[in-house]
């Protein structure tokens, strides 16, 4: 190693020679734009789960009633690549209390408070904002939870929606993709009666309390379509459970409905013990199956199951045993008119509504 001594000539140029240190500049990377979804939750006085997600912002053009094919394929292939926020701060805020969550690795969050009093039935608010993330900004989103109390003894409406509420030929899957891809929310073609027939269902008791709930093996890519197209059409406010399709732990199996829908209708027949429900499906899948075997385990609690027959299927196949087959909202609402259930009025609208 090469050392200075005493008498070693110095080459060192006086401080003041030397060149101006070049600045670096500062970047400055703007955050990120974001979008929050808040997915309706249904929740009791004592307990309220919250559920939603974070991604990326994708803009995407409003749908028209007269959008090309590939306007409308470009669109929703857009919702399929959704990018996902992950392991983002999450501020929540409801009937006065705020928590603090992080999204996990499809972008989701998720909470449950326990012991917020003073819930009333009915449509509750929540909001939901990114926290200090630098990162990603979001503009606080609102959201809605419906409150039921856990004694409630009036009856619900727990309903499929491809082939229950719209048509979706989930049974010929050419079909189907065509009317998933190419198609709009503004195009999907509504199942006659049924906006009416649940209208009517949910003032039974004379309150707009969130007594229709939605449970779909769609994916939660299509929530903002679907909920464009229920508001569209008229169908009551309610909690709506879609899938978070994957096949990690915690995810929905793509191909696996039983399991899935069964799990869920469990959830909401054991946090409501007091409470009867209509169920409303369709035969394209398995829906039949899959409410006989709830009735099964909850017999006091299954007040009738309708299925929309969209199958060449013999009305008296084995499946049907014990539903009532139904082509719109009118059929339902005859039977339902008989059972004392709709009064005579009731029926008339919904049999109006379900003429072409």
């Amino acid at each position: 190693m090469h050392t200075i001594g005493p008498n070693t000539p110095r080459s060192i140029e006086p401080l003041g020679t030397l060149p101006p240190a070049k600045e670096t500049p500062l970047i400055c990377t703007p955050p990120e734009p974001t979008a929050i979804e808040v997915y309706p939750s249904y929740a009791t006085e004592e307990r309220v789960v919250i559920r939603g997600r974070v991604l990326e912002k994708n803009e995407v053009s409003e749908a028209r009633p007269d959008d090309s094919a590939w306007t409308n394929l470009i669109r929703n292939l857009s919702f399929l690549e959704s990018d996902e926020v992950k392991r983002t701060p999450v501020k929540i805020q409801f009937a006065g209390h705020t928590v603090e969550t992080r999204t996990d690795r499809d972008g989701l969050f998720e909470v449950a408070l326990s012991g917020v009093a003073g819930l009333s039935p009915g449509y509750h608010e929540v909001k939901v904002s990114v926290a200090g993330s630098a990162d990603y900004a979001a503009s606080e989103t609102t959201g809605k939870v419906v409150v039921q109390c856990l004694d409630d003894r009036s009856f619900g409406v727990i309903s499929d929606i491809d082939d229950t509420l719209q048509f979706s030929y989930a049974a010929n899957k050419l079909k189907a993709a065509q009317t998933l891809l190419l198609g709009n929310e503004t195009t999907l073609k509504p199942v006659p009666g049924m906006a009416a027939l649940y209208q009517a269902l949910e003032a039974c008791d004379n309150q707009q309390d969130g007594d229709i709930s939605y449970l779909s093996g769609s994916p939660m890519n299509y929530a903002g379509r679907i909920q464009r197209f229920m508001q569209a059409q008229g169908f009551p406010e309610g909690a709506i459970q879609l899938k978070n399709m994957g096949f990690r732990k915690g995810e929905d199996h793509p191909l696996s409905q039983s399991d899935y829908k069964l799990e869920h209708l469990r959830d909401m027949f054991t946090t409501f013990p007091e409470k009867s429900f209509f169920l409303f499906g369709d035969s394209g899948e398995e829906d039949p199956e899959i409410y006989q075997q709830i009735a099964q385990e909850f017999p006091q609690q299954v007040r009738g199951i309708f299925i929309h027959q969209v199958t060449d299927e013999d009305p008296q196949a084995e499946r049907f045993t014990g539903v009532h087959l139904i082509q719109s909202g009118a059929d339902a609402a005859q039977i339902l008119h008989q059972q004392g259930v709709l009064d005579a009025q009731a029926l008339t609208q919904i049999q109006k509504a379900s003429r072409p």
